[in-house]
This record gives structure tokens, sequence and C-alpha cells, in this order.
């Protein structure tokens, strides 16, 4: 509330967080310094998890380092859902090798919607 509008995305690769304004609140969201792998099960499809504060406690140091006001601030709502990162942290993009004209485009490792464009063409090409 109160808040000036617009508000900038705000991304620091030191700290591996980002806040950005979402609605009427501020989305906190950060990346694990060694995450946690997890098979999810097949009916697992536009699920999400509980979130695991503990975890995300490493993600609110940075927060509240690089945005002190967050301290003070309510929670509304969390959202955990599962990310598709590579070990190389490169997509995988081409021909399937076990079914002959199947080509892929995954692992994007949250850089869906700006690789999506290029990855697209040069998989048409």
């Amino acid at each position: 509330r109160g808040r000036a509008e617009p508000l900038p995305n705000v991304r620091d690769h030191d700290l591996s967080i980002y806040i950005k304004a979402q609605g009427d609140a501020l989305a906190l969201g950060g990346y694990e310094q060694n995450p946690e792998f997890a098979v999810a099960p097949r009916d697992f499809a536009f699920s999400l998890y509980d979130l695991d504060w503990e975890t995300f406690g490493q993600n609110l140091e940075g927060h509240l380092a690089r945005c002190p006001v967050v301290e003070s601030a309510g929670v509304k709502s969390t959202v955990c859902g599962p990310e598709s990162f590579t070990p190389d942290h490169k997509a995988l993009i081409g021909p399937s090798p076990e079914v002959e004209g199947l080509f892929l485009a995954c692992g994007f490792n949250s850089m869906g919607m700006m690789l999506s464009g290029g990855a697209g063409r040069q998989l048409a090409e």
C-alpha cells in the first residue's frame, strides 16, 4: 500500500534473488545455492509444493539485505513449484535420440519466455 507506480523488477545475481511488483504485493523469489532435487510424481502436473521456510531463509536473507522494508511486510501468499534446471544450465534443444521426427525444446532453466522465440525459430529451420 502506498507504493509508487511503476516499480522496477530487481534481480540481484550476487544474492541470487529477485523482487518484482505483482498486483498490490511484491513477489520475492530466488535461486537456491545448493538446490534440493526431487522427482515429481506422474500426476503432479501444475501442482505446487509447500514452501520450506528453512530453505527459503537463505533467499530471505538476501531480500532483507537488498530491501530492508521486507522485514516489516506481511506474507500474502506463497508459491513453490518445481523448476527445470539442467546440470550445465543449458536448454535441451534438438532431435530426440529415441523417437524419429520428435524435436525437443525443454530445460530452459527459468528462461523459457526469453529464449522461446529464438529456440522455436532454430528448430523450425
